[in-house]
């Protein structure tokens, strides 16, 4: 009906038929996690998209207000992950996909992914910015 099951061993969006129209078959393993579609939106995916890239919530003085209290305003610092490092994991990602793309494009994705920004954003964000 379907013909070969694709494998999303690295994760991210599914694309298909609903429930109701016999879904997508899929192979899973014990310790995957997955969610119903309505929790995925606009407002959440970039987040589950950093999760599953990342293993871990993305910092924010909003999620952690023990660090600095923002009440009384003032200027607000950049919170990057791993102190505004690219992860081994997320190296590994890049180099894969560096054979498809210029290093300018990969120099902006490596900026944009230091910030905080999941690779699937920072790829669009380069795309726009300097091409492939």
């Amino acid at each position: 009906m379907y013909g070969k099951k694709k494998k999303y061993n690295m994760g991210g969006k599914l694309k298909g038929m609903p429930h109701s129209k016999g879904g997508i078959p899929i192979e899973a393993e014990g310790g995957e996690f997955m969610i119903k579609k309505d929790s995925v939106n606009p407002s959440t995916q970039a987040t589950l998209e950093y999760i599953n890239e990342n293993g871990s919530l993305p910092m924010s003085n909003a999620m952690d207000r023990s660090q600095t209290s923002y009440m009384g305003g003032g200027m607000v610092k950049p919170m990057y992950k791993d102190g505004g490092k690219v992860t081994p994991a997320q190296k590994n990602t890049l180099k894969k996909h560096s054979k498809h793309h210029s290093s300018k494009h990969m120099n902006e994705m490596k900026k944009d992914m230091i910030k905080g920004d999941s690779f699937t954003k920072s790829h669009k964000k380069a795309l726009k910015k300097v091409g492939k």
